[in-house]
């Protein structure tokens, strides 16, 4: 059989480059079936190895519930000091009955400090105090008195959301992989060469002599591999051409 095996640098494959690589690999050893080209016992551990890859990067990809905290959390700082900001300004009213009021508030707020300075957990503690305590039929009407029910409603839903988005994270890294993507890709990408390996010495040995499907695997096969031999000569291409192209959904890092 006169042939070869396209030889692949699985390892400078991007993440979701390796993960549709090793989808079309699989799709194709299950079109011919691993055991009648010779991968049987090695396409076995692979599977198991790339699932786990597949996995990773999918909570990788879902993975955008930090950055949304911190755009939650930014949105309720503001939220904080529009409302405190609007009540100091009732300070120097010339009317007394609002003068009153922004005294009365500006004691209950004072009691809480900056929040905004705070870690996530404290400030949304503190705000639900806050927020508590702004409620109390006491303190309420001067609220009502320098119409700061809005700025009020406003700050309740931003802690609200945050509090929600929490809980998702909190959710998120009970099922965070155990396996680092370099680790699980490092193992996988082991099998994959192997595969190549094995392949590469069927041909070299001739071991399934003249068989037409395992001919039609490697032929199939490295047309795969030549594509993303193109991809990666693309990619550095690229990257020559500008020192600032920025790496998408590396390693998990939290």
């Amino acid at each position: 059989m006169k042939t070869h095996i396209v030889r692949l640098n699985f390892h400078q494959l991007r993440n979701r480059t390796v993960v549709q690589f090793m989808t079309e690999f699989i799709a194709l050893v299950e079109k011919y079936g691993a055991g009648a080209v010779g991968i049987n016992a090695l396409y076995n551990l692979f599977k198991t190895a790339s699932a786990d890859v597949i996995r990773i990067l999918e909570y990788i990809l879902k993975s955008s519930i930090t950055a949304q905290l911190e755009e939650l959390d930014h949105y309720r700082d503001t939220s904080f000091r529009t409302l405190v900001s609007l009540v100091r300004s009732y300070l120097f009213h010339p009317d007394p009955a609002k003068k009153a009021a922004a005294n009365r508030l500006v004691m209950v707020i004072d009691h809480y400090g900056n929040v905004t300075i705070n870690n996530y957990e404290d400030e949304s503690a503190a705000i639900d105090d806050l927020l508590r305590e702004l409620a109390l039929p006491d303190i309420a009407p001067h609220v009502v008195t320098l119409a700061a029910a809005p700025q009020v409603a406003q700050l309740a839903d931003a802690n609200a959301r945050f509090f929600t988005a929490m809980n998702e994270r909190t959710a998120e890294a009970d099922n965070r992989p155990e396996l680092s993507m370099r680790d699980a890709r490092a193992i996988a990408e082991g099998y994959l060469f192997d595969i190549v390996a094995r392949l590469e010495a069927s041909i070299t040995l001739n071991v399934l002599g003249d068989d037409a499907d395992f001919a039609n695997f490697v032929k199939e096969y490295n047309a795969i591999a030549t594509r993303y031999k193109h991809m990666l000569a693309v990619e550095k291409g690229r990257r020559k051409s500008s020192s600032t192209v920025p790496e998408e959904d590396e390693e998990i890092t939290e």
